[in-house]
């Protein structure tokens, strides 16, 4: 499914870098796919629209699966930017955060996020996530306090090549830049995503922007191109 997403992309010619999405263009009780923005994965939950406060935000439904996943299929193909949403999480052994670079031939991705580790305290992490759902921790450490009901902006940045340098953002503040001499993703996709591993959290997302710093990139390398129809 996500290679045909990819396939997509690439032909259709009709997708951009930068983008925002506060989901005040849909009806609460909607699934944010039902905009060409978003690409769900299909074995996970889903996001539906919500009325949170005075306007609307996104709210995890795992229905029957651990996991949910969305790309981002209006951010088109990109390398240096960033990618960044507001998250209120509630629920111990939940994970959410954003995911960039997703990778056309080998399906690896750089993400960060927050866990919530026991009540209102979170970790903050970076991590590189590969197809099969594994994941290398390139940084873990305290993150801020949640209390119910309130929400922190986390943005993962991301820059070069050789070393590619991973900075970690919470509420416009830097948090870390680390660098990455292992995986080294080129361009990719972004997105976010949501699992947890104890009991069934409460997640609201709201307002994820992507901002490239380069002219978008939509010319993909031959072999990376020829990689999405194998």
């Amino acid at each position: 499914m996500l290679r045909s997403i990819l396939v997509a992309m690439v032909l259709s010619g009709l997708v951009f870098a930068d983008f925002t999405d506060d989901f005040e263009s849909y009806s609460p009780g909607d699934d944010i796919e039902a905009s060409s923005n978003w690409e769900k994965q299909p074995d996970g939950g889903q996001c539906l629209v919500v009325q949170n406060g005075t306007g609307n935000a996104a709210e995890a439904c795992f229905n029957d699966s651990t996991f949910i996943g969305y790309v981002c299929t209006a951010a088109d193909f990109w390398a240096d930017g960033s990618v960044a949403m507001d998250i209120s999480p509630q629920g111990a052994g939940s994970f959410s955060g954003v995911y960039a670079r997703l990778n056309v031939m080998g399906g690896g991705s750089y993400t960060a996020g927050l866990t919530i580790f026991s009540g209102s305290y979170t970790y903050a992490y970076i991590a590189y996530a590969n197809s099969e759902g594994g994941y290398d921790l390139l940084y873990s450490e305290p993150g801020p306090e949640i209390t119910p009901g309130s929400s922190v902006n986390v943005k993962l940045d991301v820059e070069g090549n050789d070393p590619v340098v991973l900075s970690l953002f919470i509420d416009g503040e830097k948090v870390v830049s680390i660098n990455d001499n292992t995986y080294l993703l080129d361009e990719g996709i972004c997105g976010f995503v949501m699992f947890y591993n104890e009991e069934e959290p409460e997640i609201i997302i709201d307002n994820f922007e992507v901002t490239e710093r380069q002219q978008s990139l939509r010319s993909l390398t031959f072999g990376a191109l020829k990689a999405l129809f194998r």
